[in-house]
């Protein structure tokens, strides 16, 4: 089988990577060294949490089309990401409470 090149692509999260690296740019916040294709896989959170800190406390609508889109993708996500957490934590404190009102034998019937 003969060598291929594809595995050179960058990949979905390195794509977001060097967006949020190019946006932290653009409202002028400093990131350091980059790659250029590839963005920085290891503080792409960090970088995300600190566009994210700066959209919030400014106005996004005076930057770009780009940003202003990211910024509302991003807020959709959090708002998803936060319904899930609640959703899951939800649903431990129903069960947590539904186990308090076995009996000891019923818990050991249910293998619990």
């Amino acid at each position: 089988m003969p060598c291929q090149s594809d595995y050179l692509q960058p990949t979905d999260r390195e794509q977001e990577s060097r967006k949020v690296l190019d946006l932290l740019k653009e409202v002028g916040i400093k990131t350091g060294p980059t790659h250029d294709l590839y963005g920085r896989l290891d503080t792409i959170d960090r970088d995300t949490a600190l566009l994210c800190k700066w959209c919030k406390a400014n106005d996004v609508t005076k930057k770009s089309l780009e940003l202003q889109i990211w910024w509302r993708d991003h807020q959709k996500a959090d708002a998803k990401r936060r319904a899930a957490q609640q959703a899951l934590e939800r649903q431990t404190h129903l069960k947590l409470q539904a186990l308090a009102k076995l009996s000891k034998e019923e818990r050991e019937a249910l293998d619990l």
